[in-house]
């Protein structure tokens, strides 16, 4: 009997023991597959991306980035063609921008690969030729200034590289191109003085270089030539004081009579409102292609 109570004793420890010396696990085993799919992702990725720099930078190297530095060389060298070569920049960063970063990065294509300032590559070159008396890169150096979309000309809140508006040196590169004869640029000076972006708010300078770029044939001058013509247009020649009335005041002498006036500002007719010659500006605006002249004769008609 004690031999068979000792045996138990002794396989009781054994079982302990055995117990005991068993490892726990540390993480379920669904765990563990897990951990080994991302692995085998994870591994997949990267050869993806070594045969990507493989086949990319090696059997297919991008000449894109070369190609741009070849075209902006033109353009400093050849004025005449930094604009067209300036708007080439430009349109290739929208395009950059029109998918995100990351996917180009990843399918590695030739804006992924392209690490060119095509924005600041293209304002250097405008600089460059607006300095040396290009009218063209003159007025779209102004559009930058102002904050223009380079494509549609519609005024925006920042520049296309994101910096604040400069109204001064957008009137200045107006200024310079508009006296070489370059039709916008005189419209969009015209309304620089109309509205005293830039420069001191002059209505004459206004009128005399809007008149200009109407007889250039510039669509934008005929436009808004046409609207002066519908409206009238007058300056102001100064002011006078107008007798309205008077009130009394009282002090420790008895009461005053102070007479009231109030400032006039006396207007000059630049002007007078000539509807048929607002057609006929409207007209040849629109047979240039206005939408919005061809608008303000439906209106009349």
């Amino acid at each position: 009997m004690g031999s068979i109570i000792h045996e138990g004793y002794q396989n009781e420890i054994l079982n302990q023991k055995n117990h005991l010396s068993k490892p726990k696990k540390l993480f379920p085993s669904w765990i563990k597959q897990v951990l080994i799919v991302l692995g085998i992702i994870l591994g997949l990725l990267v050869v993806f991306e070594i045969g990507a720099i493989l086949y990319t930078e090696v059997i297919f190297p991008n000449n894109t980035e070369k190609q741009h530095e070849q075209e902006v060389s033109v353009g400093f060298s050849d004025i005449s063609k930094a604009d067209s070569i300036a708007m080439v920049l430009f349109k290739y960063e929208d395009k950059r921008r029109g998918h995100s970063s990351i996917f180009h990065d990843i399918i590695r294509d030739e804006y992924g690969r392209c690490y060119y300032n095509h924005i600041q590559k293209g304002i250097e070159l405008l600089k460059n030729a607006a300095e040396h008396g290009d009218p063209q890169a003159q007025f779209r150096l102004a559009c930058y200034y102002g904050g223009a979309d380079y494509r549609t000309l519609l005024w925006k809140d920042e520049t296309m590289d994101g910096k604040a508006i400069d109204e001064v040196r957008s009137s200045y590169w107006f200024l310079q191109a508009a006296e070489q004869g370059h039709g916008t640029a005189m419209n969009n000076l015209a309304i620089h003085y109309r509205d005293g972006q830039g420069v001191s708010k002059d209505i004459r300078k206004y009128y005399e270089w809007l008149v200009k770029s109407a007889e250039s044939g510039n669509i934008y001058g005929l436009l808004n030539l046409g609207d002066v013509y519908r409206d009238g247009l007058k300056v102001q020649s100064g002011t006078h004081k107008e007798y309205t009335g008077y009130h009394y005041d009282f002090d420790y002498e008895g009461a005053h009579k102070i007479k009231e006036y109030k400032t006039i500002i006396d207007y000059e007719t630049l002007v007078e409102p000539d509807i048929n010659k607002a057609k006929y500006y409207w007209g040849e605006s629109a047979k240039r292609g206005s939408e919005d002249a061809k608008k303000r004769l439906e209106a009349i008609y």
